[in-house]
């Protein structure tokens, strides 16, 4: 099922999962915090964010805050290529066919359930991220604590 829109919309899986992280609702991303987002090395946002543009999906913008960043934007393309996935993947979830109240109670309790550990998650990808070493020695080791 999914596999048949991977190939209507030329995708890969990894492209696909790109694409996916790439919320339209949320500020454009940088392409670091992509590959976090990934669990992936830069170099491979590079590869993909490469693919996405050369398929009309997204475009790099250059941050305005700090032009050494690459931000990622979706296209209208991207924004309904995004969505088809969307659609696809809550259609053909088996908690698609739960009524809306059990979806919104299982919501609940995975969020309870799970809370805890996005929270670590977070904590190990903050203090993973590369030091800027432009910045001054004082500021480097604050942001190690």
């Amino acid at each position: 099922m999914i596999d048949e829109l991977l190939v209507q919309l030329d995708l890969t899986a990894p492209l696909a999962n790109a694409l996916w992280h790439l919320d339209p609702g949320a500020s454009p991303l940088p392409m670091r915090d992509l590959a976090s987002r990934l669990h992936c090395d830069p170099s491979t946002v590079t590869f993909l964010a490469d693919r996405l543009e050369e398929r009309q999906l997204l475009v790099r913008r250059v941050d305005p805050k700090n032009r050494r960043v690459k931000l990622l934007v979706l296209t209208p393309k991207g924004h309904r290529a995004r969505q088809a996935l969307v659609e696809r993947m809550a259609t053909g979830s088996p908690v698609a066919r739960l009524p809306v109240r059990d979806q919104q109670q299982l919501h609940r309790l995975l969020t309870k359930a799970l809370g805890p550990l996005e929270s670590r998650a977070r904590a190990v990808d903050d203090a993973c991220q590369p030091v800027d070493r432009a910045s001054p020695p004082d500021l480097r080791r604050s942001r190690a604590r």
